[in-house]
């Protein structure tokens, strides 16, 4: 079984040293712990799944999620479950502090700038993300690809699956 947080890590640091991320990320920042928590093929949708994705950022220390996008045919809806989450769309003039008991959704194709932890030294702050996504494109390295370095040459779907199994560190 691979151990989520530990890849997800891996991968940050990656990020970090390839110039990915540009933001401040402190040294002590966890990437959260991804799991999939349910994945149901929808019946009278041939072809689309319903998959949930519980991230939790652990408490007492920064949780940061690197830029991403999705599966390219997913639509997520997210849910904050408890503590609070700061969030950023490509689309968006600025970071927005989500709370427990709220939500926002995201397009097919959307930029996730900004996925962050705002209980930086408290609480943990957990968030559901629900996405409705081609049944094919299932597994956490498809629905989560992290951004390539900013010298990379836009991505192809082979060096997108690659950069996937690389942040999930699965080669």
């Amino acid at each position: 079984m691979i151990n989520h947080s530990a890849a997800l890590f891996a991968g940050l640091l990656m990020a970090l040293a390839c110039g990915t991320v540009t933001a401040y990320i402190p040294a002590n920042a966890s990437p959260g712990e991804l799991k999939i928590v349910f994945n149901n093929t929808i019946p009278n949708l041939p072809g689309k799944s319903l998959i949930g994705v519980l991230v939790t950022y652990p408490a007492g220390v920064p949780g940061v999620t690197p830029p991403h996008r999705h599966a390219a045919s997913a639509f997520i809806s997210v849910y904050v479950v408890s503590g609070s989450i700061r969030s950023q769309l490509g689309d968006e003039p600025a970071p927005k502090v989500y709370q427990a008991g709220e939500s926002w959704n995201e397009n097919p194709g959307a930029h996730h700038i900004v996925s962050e932890n705002v209980e930086e030294n408290g609480g943990a702050s957990v968030l559901l993300a629900t996405f409705v996504v081609n049944t094919e494109e299932d597994q956490l390295q498809m629905l989560l690809i992290p951004d390539p370095p900013a010298s990379a040459a836009p991505p192809t779907e082979t060096s997108s699956a690659a950069r996937s199994a690389s942040f999930f560190g699965i080669f």
